[in-house]
């Protein structure tokens, strides 16, 4: 069973990290736990399109911090019989070089495959927090595990009657849904 686990919003946390970076760049102290929608404007700017300005900046991604859990959880999965699995983003081709570079500090053992299109990614499985790619997964076929986010948690009930989908409320979770799709 070949996994995909997304980056940025499951692996790492980069909504924390762009906390900081908006409270250096406009000293404004937003939590990730306000970020209850993608695109929130917090008044000079939005979330969307500050993460688009710190992608630019090498340094910005390699200092994001990792998703709680998410270390463990990737150790745990990789001893399971029969899972593959890879680290799977859309984010801008332009930031491969220090993408890798932050996956080999925090999950060394895991390849990279960059896809604006995940539901084109070989993948039985898909973890990732943004719904519409959920949704276009499992319409091609791949199970998906919606990790949840507070960005994302208004869209559950529309995913949760798919049964292609299964939500998960943390990385525990995310790894018994795994354990259960391996065992079945």
């Amino acid at each position: 069973m070949r996994v995909g686990l997304d980056i940025d919003g499951v692996l790492c946390d980069h909504v924390a990290g762009l906390c900081e970076w908006i409270k250096h760049k406009y000293d404004i102290s937003l939590k990730p736990d306000m970020v209850t929608e993608w695109d929130l404007n917090f008044g000079p700017s939005s979330v969307a399109r500050e993460l688009e300005i710190a992608y630019c900046d090498d340094a910005f991604v390699k200092s994001l911090p990792t998703l709680d859990g998410a270390q463990a959880a990737v150790t745990s999965l990789s001893s399971l019989s029969g899972v593959t699995l890879c680290a799977v983003t859309s984010r801008d081709p332009a930031t491969q070089s220090c993408t890798r570079q932050w996956l080999d500090v925090h999950f060394a053992s895991l390849p990279l495959v960059y896809s604006k299109t995940k539901a084109d990614v070989s993948l039985n499985v898909l973890v990732d927090d943004y719904p519409p790619l959920i949704k276009q997964c499992v319409d091609a076929g791949v199970t998906g595990i919606l990790l949840v986010r507070p960005w994302n948690v208004a869209d559950i009930d529309g995913l949760v009657d798919n049964p292609g989908v299964r939500v998960a409320g943390g990385w525990s979770e995310v790894c018994s849904v795994i354990g259960a799709l391996c065992d079945a």
